[in-house]
């Protein structure tokens, strides 16, 4: 087997751009990560709001709008 022999300046530069990508790379890690995390919180209102706003359209089909002209029109036809 053969060794490759690397002068000890140049194998320290080297080795100092292999940490500092090491460091960048956990560093866009725990960034993504994070990312990700607040994906999943907006995720979690969307879905949250999705199921008021169908809470609030089914209780406007049985109910009626605020104005009560939905209500209104219901009970004149009643009488």
């Amino acid at each position: 087997m053969q060794q490759l022999f690397v002068p000890n300046e140049v194998g320290h530069a080297e080795c100092q751009k292999i940490q500092a990508t090491g460091s960048n790379q956990h560093t866009s890690i725990a960034h993504d990560q994070a990312r990700c995390t607040q994906a999943d919180d907006i995720l979690q209102q969307v879905k949250q709001q999705k199921s008021k706003y169908k809470l609030s359209g089914s209780l406007n089909e049985l109910i009626g709008s605020a104005d009560g002209k939905k209500s209104s029109d219901y009970v004149r036809n009643i009488r």
